[in-house]
C-alpha cells in the first residue's frame, strides 16, 4: 500500500494507538509480554544496568513498537490489528487509519548503515536479507554514520520513500551481531512461505535484541 496519509495523521495515529495500548484492558498483556522479554536478563545482569538501558527513549520506543506489532493477543492478532477493529479507530481520519494498516504489517530489520545524506536520508543494508533501503529520516541522517548497526521498522512515506517508525541503535558492528543472526537463520523453516519466515524472524529479533544489548553493555564495562 502506498502512503496515503500526512505526517500529522501519522502522529495522531501513533498517539491514539499508544493510548489504546496503555488502557487497563491490556494491562495483563503488557505485563506478561514485557516480563517475557526482560525478566530473564536479571539473572545475569545488574538490575541498575538493565533499568538504565531500558529507560533510554530509543529503547522505550522500540519496546512499545514491538509490543504493538510483534506479540499477538491470544495467539491471533497484534494490538494494531485489534485497534483497527475497535470503535476508537473511527475517531481517526482515513489517512491515520491507512498508516495503522501499514504499521500492523511492518516488520523489524537489523541493518547496517551504508551511506548517509546529512539531514535527508540513510541507505541501510538488511543483514538478514539481500535488501538495501533508502530511509528518508532527517534525525537518523544526522545521528548515524556508515557502519552503525540499527534495529529499524519502516513504513512507506509517499511514492518510493520509506520513513522510520522506530529506530534502536545497536552496539557493536555487523561482525559482532553475526552469531545471533546466523542462529536465527539456521532456525528458519525453508519449507514454509517466505512471508511466514519473515514474521517468525522479526518476532525472534524482538525477543533476542534486548539480551544482545545487555550483553554488549556488560562486556564494555
Amino acid at each position: 500500500m502506498e502512503s496515503t496519509f500526512t505526517p500529522i495523521e501519522r502522529l495522531r495515529a501513533m498517539k491514539a494507538l499508544m493510548a489504546f495500548m496503555e488502557s487497563s484492558r491490556f494491562a495483563e498483556f503488557r505485563q506478561e509480554t514485557v516480563s517475557g522479554c526482560v525478566d530473564h536478563l536479571f539473572e545475569t545482569a545488574p538490575r541498575d544496568l538493565i533499568r538504565e538501558l531500558f529507560d533510554e527513549p530509543s529503547m522505550s520506543q522500540f519496546m512499545m513498537a514491538n509490543l504493538a506489532t510483534e506479540f499477538d493477543i491470544d495467539g491471533e492478532e497484534n494490538l494494531v490489528h485489534v485497534f483497527l477493529k475497535s470503535p476508537e479507530v473511527n475517531e481517526l481520519s482515513t489517512g491515520s487509519q491507512n498508516f495503522l494498516k501499514l504499521l500492523a504489517d511492518s516488520y523489524l530489520r537489523v541493518v547496517e548503515v551504508a551511506e548517509v545524506e546529512i539531514g535527508e536520508s540513510v541507505v541501510v543494508d538488511n543483514l538478514l536479507m539481500e535488501e538495501s533501503l533508502t530511509v528518508h529520516d532527517a534525525s537518523a541522517a544526522n545521528s548515524y554514520e556508515p557502519g552503525h548497526l540499527l534495529a529499524i521498522r519502516v513504513t512507506p512515506d509517499g511514492p518510493d520513500r520509506l520513513h522510520a517508525d522506530s529506530i534502536l541503535p545497536l552496539p557493536g558492528t555487523a561482525e559482532d551481531i553475526e552469531d545471533l543472526l546466523d542462529m536465527l537463520e539456521e532456525q528458519v523453516d525453508k519449507s514454509i512461505p517466505e512471508e511466514e519466515n519473515v514474521a517468525w524472524i522479526t518476532s525472534a529479533l524482538a525477543h533476542a535484541l534486548p539480551s544482545y544489548i545487555v550483553a554488549a553493555a556488560m562486556a564494555s564495562d
